[in-house]
């Protein structure tokens, strides 16, 4: 059964491929079963649950260049050797890793995918603060900070950038 909501979920890859689409763009396809969720404070038992999620880990972007965010976070997370044949003839062993899933939309389709693979005992990114907490934090903070910027010089505006999608890998 695929999963219906986003988060941090600890996994087993249970399947995997090589995938080419027609732009070039290569990725590893990954189909997780989740076997924990990060509840914000510590990690719960899921796997009872039954749930599985799957997603594409972009590799190689559609103008030939790798993405080496993602073939780093492969290879430190997942257990894999930089050998694509090792993927083609599934004789790669993934490690259990951990996923982020999150919601995406196409077509008029709402699913909710893999999206980025993390060490096993990661701690998944911190969560914003209230804002009680933050206004405690600038009173215990405000004489260094002031301090600090006191001896910088203003930053120049900077004009907005032009959207490109030279960065989207698909």
């Amino acid at each position: 059964m695929m999963i219906e909501q986003e988060g941090h979920f600890r996994c087993n890859i249970v399947e995997y491929a090589l995938r080419k689409v027609s732009s070039g763009a290569v990725g590893v396809y990954i189909r997780c079963r989740l076997l924990e969720l990060y509840d914000q404070e510590d990690w719960t038992e899921y796997e009872a649950q039954g749930y599985e999620t799957d997603g594409t880990i972009w590799i190689v972007k559609k103008n030939g260049e790798l993405i080496a965010n993602n073939v780093k976070s492969l290879r430190q997370f997942a257990g894999w050797n930089g050998n694509l044949v090792s993927i083609a003839d599934d004789t790669w062993k993934p490690t259990r890793c951990q996923v982020q899933v999150t919601k995406e939309s196409y077509n008029g389709k709402t699913s909710f995918r893999a999206s980025f693979i993390n060490g096993w005992d990661s701690t998944p990114g911190a969560r914003s603060l209230r804002a009680d907490e933050a206004q405690q934090l600038q009173s215990k903070l405000s004489h260094q900070l002031d301090s600090i910027f006191s001896q910088m010089e203003p930053v120049p505006a900077m004009a907005a950038a032009a959207g490109n999608d030279e960065d989207i890998p698909f």
